[in-house]
C-alpha cells in the first residue's frame, strides 16, 4: 500500500519551514487583534513589542479596516515583530488591493520592526497591485531583518509584474538576514520573472537564513536559477528549496546550485526538494556530492527525489564520489518511488553511509523501490550497527517483504545501539510479528521512543 506524500516533508510530516527559531514567534502574543477582541474591549496605549494582526472578513467594511490598521501606528511605535493574517474572503480583488493599501500606509511609522510574518488565505484574491502595495510598506521599515511571505492558500493572479515589484523591494532591503517566500501555483509566471526574483537576491549580502518554496510553477526553470551568485551571499547558514513538480528542471539546475554552494564557507544546512521533476537524473546529483565534499561548515543535508524515474544508480556516485565528511550530523534521503533503484545499489548507500562518521540523525525511505529486496532491507539494517554516534532513526521499508531474519536483526541493531533514544521503522502490512518485537523492546529498552507501522 503506497502513500500519498505530496504535501508532506521528508520525515512525513506537513511540510513547515525549516528554520522555525528564526520565523515562528515562540512566545504568546501579547496582544491580538481580532474583530471579537476590538468591540469587546477598549484597546489601552501601553508599550507592544509584538502584534498579531487577524483581517477577516468579519470586520466589514474597508473604514472598519482601516480604523484598525491606524491604531497600531498611533497606539505604539516600538514594535518590533509583527504576524498578519489576511483572510478575507472576496469574489474579487479589489477589496484586497484597498486593504493592502491600508496596511501599507499603517505600517509607516513602525521604523521599529525587526519581523514581519505575513500570510494571504482563506481563498483571499491577490493580484500585482496588491502586491505591489504590500511591497511598497515593507521597503520602507528599515530596519527589518527577518521576512515572511507565505501565499499559499490564497487565490494568486499574479504575473511578472508581480515578481518584478517583489525583486525590487527585496534590493532595498540591504539588511535583511531571514527570507522565507511560500506560494502555490503560480500559474501565470514565466522563468524571466523568475529570473528577476532570483537576481535581486544577490543584493542581501548579509542573508543567513533563505527558503523558496515555488511548486508547481511553469517560470520556474534551470535558466532562472542561474541568475543566483552564491558567492555574494556570503552569510548564508541555511537553505532550503522546495521546487516540487517543476517539469522543466534538469540536471543543469543542479549543477549551477552545486557550483555556487560550494565556495560558502559558512553553509550549514541544504535542503533540497525535487519531487515529481521527471527530467532530474544521476548526473545531476553526481554534482550535489562533489559539493558535499567542499562544505567543511555542512551539517544537516536533506534531499528528495520521490517518483523521479531517471534516478538508478544513484548510490554508486555517492560512494565513489564522497570523501569522509565528519561535520554532518542530520541525512535525510527520500526515493519514495523510486522504481529503478535495486539491491546492488543499496550496498552502495551502505558503504557511503560509513563515511559519515558523525552522524547523529538518519532518514531514509525506500517505499515503492520494487527492486529492494529482503536482502536490501538486510544490508540497511546491518549498516546502521556501525554508525556509533546515531540517536534518530527513521527508515521506510514498505512494499519489502519482511522475513523473520530481518525482524531478528533490527532487535539486534536496537538492543546494541545505546546512544538511539528515537526509532521511526515502517515496514508494510507483509510483518506479521510486530507486536511481540515491540513488546520485547520497550522491556528492555523502557525510555526508547519506537514506532513500527
Amino acid at each position: 500500500m503506497k502513500k500519498n506524500k505530496d504535501s508532506t516533508s521528508l520525515s512525513g510530516e506537513p511540510l513547515k519551514n525549516p528554520f522555525p527559531s528564526r520565523f515562528c514567534f515562540q512566545r504568546k502574543p501579547i496582544l491580538k487583534l481580532t474583530s471579537k477582541s476590538l468591540s469587546q474591549q477598549r484597546i489601552k496605549r501601553r508599550i507592544v513589542t509584538y502584534w498579531e494582526i487577524c483581517l477577516t472578513k468579519e470586520m466589514g467594511s474597508q473604514k472598519r479596516v482601516k480604523k484598525v490598521l491606524g491604531q497600531i501606528l498611533k497606539l505604539d511605535k516600538s514594535t518590533q515583530n509583527v504576524f498578519l493574517y489576511y483572510g478575507k474572503n472576496f469574489e474579487s480583488s479589489r477589496q484586497t488591493n484597498q486593504d493592502m493599501l491600508h496596511l501599507t500606509n499603517s505600517l509607516k511609522g513602525l521604523k521599529c520592526i525587526r519581523e514581519i510574518r505575513f500570510s494571504v488565505g482563506n481563498g483571499s484574491y491577490l493580484t500585482d497591485k496588491g502586491l505591489c502595495y504590500l511591497i511598497k510598506g515593507l521597503k520602507r521599515l528599515c530596519r527589518l531583518k527577518n521576512i515572511s511571505l507565505m501565499l499559499d492558500d490564497c487565490q494568486l493572479q499574479v504575473t511578472d509584474n508581480g515578481l518584478d515589484y517583489i525583486s525590487r523591494g527585496f534590493k532595498k532591503m540591504r539588511f535583511l538576514e531571514n527570507l522565507y517566500l511560500s506560494s502555490y501555483y503560480f500559474e501565470q509566471i514565466t522563468e524571466k520573472g523568475v529570473a528577476k526574483l532570483n537576481g535581486s537576491l544577490n543584493r542581501l549580502t548579509k542573508l543567513e537564513d533563505l527558503t523558496l518554496k515555488i511548486p508547481y510553477c511553469p517560470g520556474v526553470s534551470d535558466m532562472g536559477f542561474s541568475k543566483i551568485n552564491y558567492q555574494k551571499l556570503i552569510s548564508l547558514r541555511n537553505l532550503a528549496f522546495y521546487l516540487p513538480s517543476n517539469q522543466q528542471l534538469t540536471d543543469k539546475c543542479l549543477d549551477f546550485l552545486a557550483q555556487g554552494l560550494r565556495g560558502l564557507p559558512n553553509l550549514q544546512c541544504v535542503i533540497l526538494d525535487f519531487r515529481q521533476c521527471l527530467e532530474l537524473s544521476n548526473k545531476g546529483l553526481f554534482h550535489l556530492w562533489e559539493m558535499m565534499n567542499n562544505l567543511l561548515s555542512l551539517r544537516r543535508f536533506d534531499l528528495s527525489l520521490l517518483a523521479c524515474p531517471e534516478i538508478n544508480a544513484v548510490f554508486r556516485d555517492m560512494n565513489r564520489t564522497l570523501r569522509c565528511l565528519d561535520s554532518i550530523r542530520e541525512l535525510h534521503l527520500d526515493f519514495f518511488d523510486c522504481e529503478k533503484i535495486t539491491y546492488e545499489g543499496l550496498v552502495d548507500l551502505c558503504q557511503a553511509l560509513e563515511k559519515f562518521a558523525s552522524l547523529e540523525s538518519l532518514s531514509i525511505d525506500f517505499t515503492g523501490c520494487a527492486e529492494i529486496t529482503d536482502l536490501g532491507a538486510k544490508e540497511i539494517i546491518v549498516c546502521m550497527k556501525k554508525l556509533k554516534h546515531l540517536e534518530s532513526l527513521s527508515v521506510d521499508l514498505q512494499d519489502i517483504k519482511i522475513t523473520k531474519a530481518i525482524l531478528k536483526d533490527i532487535e539486534k541493531l536496537l538492543e546494541s545501539q545505546t546512544s538511539l533514544n528515537k526509532v521511526t521503522i515502517e515496514l508494510g502490512w507483509h510483518c506479521i510479528e510486530i507486536d511481540s518485537l515491540y513488546d520485547k523492546l520497550k522491556t528492555i529498552k523502557p525510555d526508547l521512543d519506537i514506532k513500527f507501522y
